[in-house]
């Protein structure tokens, strides 16, 4: 429902019969715009990104927040548990760099690309979430969490075209080695669907606040 909004307010595909988005293809009509890795770095289809949104006229966001953590409560893939399990130190970081914690069920499309468009820096855990750095500033940062079994350049690449300050950062998981071992081996869960263990203070290095 998330990418069926946000490609319905896009003047770009108004009049068009959407079809549906899965798994970051879009299917408009009978074509079909997979905006992969390999795409991405072509000239003609990073100025296709950079154009895309940035003529949307959006309300103004209820508030600004400069500095935005992404959470999940929910996920259509079985990946509800993609997140930090030690909380209370999350907390506590984020209220000593001045970051908000929001989870972006709770947002409207509109405020979303609103909310992202004022942003300086966003850090959240891979996920479908973060496709709304496309809306974010030339120059600005995202930090993506990522358990450290697990590499996906996809934001990476989104980042690249969108000139934005791109950081990963590699996070424990939660369960245990010998525990995510043997769920991987049941061939049902995969490492991005594991808890994750933050160490917020090498992070904060990373994005070097002050």
């Amino acid at each position: 429902s998330f990418t069926k909004e946000l490609i319905e307010i896009h003047p770009l595909f108004k009049n068009r019969n959407y079809i549906g988005a899965r798994q970051r293809t879009i299917r408009i009509n009978r074509a079909t715009y997979i905006p992969n890795a390999k795409r991405l770095g072509m000239k003609k289809e990073a100025e296709l990104i950079n154009k895309m949104w940035d003529d949307i006229e959006v309300r103004d966001y209820e508030y600004i927040r400069k500095r935005v953590y992404i959470e999940r409560r929910t996920s259509a893939n079985g990946s509800t548990q993609r997140k930090h399990v030690n909380t209370e130190e999350r907390d506590k970081w984020l209220k000593k760099y001045g970051f908000t914690l929001l989870f972006m069920e709770d947002i409207a499309v509109n405020d979303k690309i609103s909310l992202f468009r004022n942003a300086e820096c966003v850090v959240g855990v891979e996920g479908a979430a973060l496709v709304n750095i496309c809306h974010m500033q030339q120059g600005t940062k995202v930090v993506e969490l990522h358990h450290k079994e697990r590499y996906d350049k996809t934001f990476e690449e989104i980042a690249k075209v969108r000139g934005l300050i791109y950081k990963r950062f590699e996070c424990k998981g939660a369960l245990g080695i010998e525990k995510e071992k043997e769920l991987i081996k049941s061939g049902r869960f995969s490492y991005h669907m594991f808890p994750l263990l933050c160490d917020f203070e090498e992070l904060s290095e990373i994005i070097e606040l002050n």
